[in-house]
C-alpha cells in the first residue's frame, strides 16, 4: 500500500506551521525587546548589534520555514485541484484532526509517594499508542477514502489497537456514509482502512 503526498506530507506541514509561527514570535518579542533596551540605552553598541543579527537571522530562518509549508500545501492544491477536488484537500484535514481525536486514549495514573504530594503520570502503553495514532491520517479523494493508522511498537499498544478496530471502522463509516469500508489491511507496519464510494 502506497501513501499519498499528502499522508506523507500532512505532519510534516504541522511541524513546518509551529517551526514558523514560533520562529516569528521569537522574532517579534526579539525586535520588541531590541526597541526597548535601545530606548533606555541599556545596551552597549556591539551587543546591539549581536542582538539585531540575532533578530534577522530568526525572521530569515522563519521566512524559509514558512515559504517551505507555502510550497508544500500549494502542491498538494494544485494536485488536488487537477485530479480531484481541493475541498476534499481540507476534507481530509478536518476528518484527520477529528480522527486522531476519536482513537487518542487517556488515563492517568496517581501516584503516591510516601510524602504528602500526588503526582499524575501516564500510562506508558497508551503513551505508545497515542504517539503512533498521532500519525494516523485520512485522506479523502472522490472514488476513495485512506485511513492510514500506524501500528504501535508495543505488544500491549498493538493489542488496544486490534480491540479498537471495530469501533474504528465504525467511526469512519459512520462519518462517511457515502463510502463502504471493507476490513482494515496490514501493510508492514502500518493499518489500512479503504473506503470505497457507493
Amino acid at each position: 500500500m502506497k501513501k499519498s503526498y499528502f499522508s506523507k506530507s500532512f505532519n510534516l506541514n504541522i511541524y513546518l506551521f509551529i517551526i514558523s509561527a514560533l520562529g516569528f514570535l521569537f522574532s517579534t518579542m526579539l525586535n520588541y525587546l531590541i526597541l526597548r533596551l535601545d530606548n533606555i540605552k541599556l545596551l552597549s553598541p556591539p551587543t546591539l548589534q549581536h542582538l539585531t543579527k540575532l533578530h534577522h537571522s530568526a525572521l530569515l530562518v522563519s521566512s524559509l520555514v514558512l515559504t517551505c509549508l507555502v510550497l508544500s500545501v500549494t502542491a498538494e492544491v494544485i494536485s488536488r485541484s487537477l485530479t480531484d477536488s481541493v475541498l476534499n484537500y481540507l476534507k481530509s484535514i478536518f476528518a484527520t484532526v477529528r480522527f486522531r481525536q476519536f482513537a487518542r486514549q487517556n488515563e492517568r495514573i496517581n501516584k503516591t509517594p510516601t510524602d504528602t504530594s500526588t503526582q499524575i503520570s501516564v500510562n506508558p502503553i497508551f503513551r505508545d499508542f497515542n504517539r503512533a495514532v498521532g500519525k494516523s491520517v485520512v485522506d479523502i479523494t472522490r472514488q476513495k477514502i485512506f485511513v492510514y493508522i500506524k501500528i504501535p511498537r508495543s505488544q500491549q499498544s498493538q493489542k488496544i489497537l486490534r480491540e479498537m478496530e471495530a469501533m474504528i471502522k465504525e467511526e469512519i463509516s459512520s462519518r462517511n456514509p457515502d463510502y463502504y469500508f471493507s476490513s482494515p489491511e496490514r501493510f508492514k507496519n502500518h493499518l489500512w482502512f479503504i473506503g470505497t464510494k457507493r
